[in-house]
């Protein structure tokens, strides 16, 4: 298990976070948060590249400053942009890497056949890395955080570069390997962690907004989340009145996609259930609000509105409504 416990880290006058609290046992955690919210702070401070001002990291109990290198050797680690000699191949540079991590020649060479044959370049092992396309590189990155077979295995920004197919194999390597491994996959690529993470943890603010499974996460938003197609030319007024999470044009309507917090009474922002409010934005579920905005649910309101369609949450549309709240 590994434990954080009250851990701020300070860079002079700028606090990056502050009291993060967190237990993490086997299994896919996604971290989830815009860029510059902490992710990879977090990341450095878990694999000892950088360390807490306050606060502790524990892993079965003991403080990780202590453990040292027994604690490093249970980690494999991806960072953002990691190096590589563009000269060596992919066996090469696991050769390599292994041998910086002590591991047994014979084990290693084991190992490497494992790993490339894992993330798909098996046969690609004896080319030069110069010749590769970014995603093949980066599938070279994880095969050398997978190298060492390690307890812990921590995932910086990890399906950047690659195409649907390469992260389609990325999401099933990972599934795989959580079933006795703690993998912590940093990302703000929602569709990466939705389907295999047993857990998504969210920061803002500095801090831990939510730790739990993406069903109960989701389940914040169950029946505020909705479908409807509009005139193109009504959606400057929908935007200020509801979060709108995704659009698209259909011919001269728009089908957006939205947050209602008022759940199906359509309106954030105090509507009167069955009448105008008077302020312009009101919205009426039985007939046209005589607004231009008037939400309806189950029918045409006859005002050029379509009908509100429920829909189910989704862990993007809690990521945009979290984090576009705070822009």
């Amino acid at each position: 298990m590994l434990q954080i416990e009250h851990v701020t880290k300070k860079y002079k006058n700028f606090t990056a976070l502050e009291d993060v609290n967190l237990e993490l046992e086997n299994g896919v955690y996604g971290l989830l948060a815009p860029n510059g919210a902490g992710k990879t702070t977090l990341l450095k401070m878990i694999t000892t590249l950088l360390f807490p001002t306050e606060g502790q990291i524990k892993y079965n109990g003991e403080d990780i400053r202590k453990l040292d290198g027994a604690y490093r050797e249970e980690l494999g680690y991806l960072p953002q942009d990691f190096g590589y000699y563009r000269d060596y191949t992919p066996e090469k540079y696991l050769r390599y890497i292994g041998i910086l991590k002590g591991m047994p020649g014979e084990k290693l060479q084991e190992r490497i056949g494992s790993v490339l044959e894992l993330v798909g370049l098996s046969g690609e092992g004896k080319k030069k890395m110069k010749k590769f396309s970014g995603g093949m590189v980066q599938r070279v990155g994880i095969a050398q955080a997978l190298l060492d077979d390690p307890r812990i295995l921590v995932l910086d920004e990890p399906t950047a570069g690659l195409d649907p197919g390469e992260r389609m194999r990325f999401r099933k390597i990972l599934a795989a390997l959580s079933r006795d491994k703690l993998v912590l996959i940093s990302t703000h690529i929602v569709s990466d962690v939705e389907f295999i993470a047993n857990h998504i943890i969210m920061i803002r603010d500095r801090r831990i907004y939510c730790n739990d499974t993406v069903e109960a996460i989701c389940g914040k938003l169950a029946g505020q989340v909705f479908e409807a197609v509009i005139p193109a030319g009504q959606l400057p007024r929908w935007e200020e009145q509801y979060q709108v999470v995704s659009q698209r044009q259909e011919g001269s309507d728009v089908a957006v996609r939205f947050i209602s917090r008022g759940g199906s009474q359509g309106n954030s922002r105090g509507d009167n259930l069955g009448k105008s409010s008077g302020n312009g934005l009101g919205d009426n579920l039985e007939n046209g609000s005589g607004n231009g905005l008037g939400g309806n649910f189950g029918n045409d309101s006859g005002n050029g509105l379509g009908k509100w369609c429920p829909c189910k949450p989704g862990l993007e549309d809690v990521f945009l409504y979290t984090y576009q709240e705070r822009a």
